[in-house]
């Protein structure tokens, strides 16, 4: 397992830092970017490593992201309310 992407030690030591687990979901789909604020982010599983996080049933957004197959996790940091607002407003 060593050779994985992500082992599952290096992804219990990267959750383990995650204080807030604020953070945005990227795609590309259809030609365009979509993204969104997710503000709870979760370690559901170390083997395969997963993550969890709680969109709005009604997001279009979370529907985009969800429908293109793949999206990217960014975390963070404290220094980004200004990013986090940007891609929790629906305008």
């Amino acid at each position: 397992m060593s050779d994985d992407l992500l082992d599952a030690a290096r992804f219990r030591q990267a959750m383990g830092r995650l204080v807030a687990g604020v953070s945005v979901l990227t795609t590309f789909a259809d030609g365009h970017d979509h993204a969104m604020t997710a503000d709870t982010l979760t370690s559901v599983s170390l083997d395969p490593p997963l993550v969890g996080f709680l969109p709005m049933v009604t997001s279009d957004r979370w529907h985009r992201i969800r429908a293109s197959g793949s999206f990217c996790v960014n975390v963070l940091g404290h220094d980004q309310g200004d990013l986090c607002w940007q891609f929790a407003k629906s305008s």
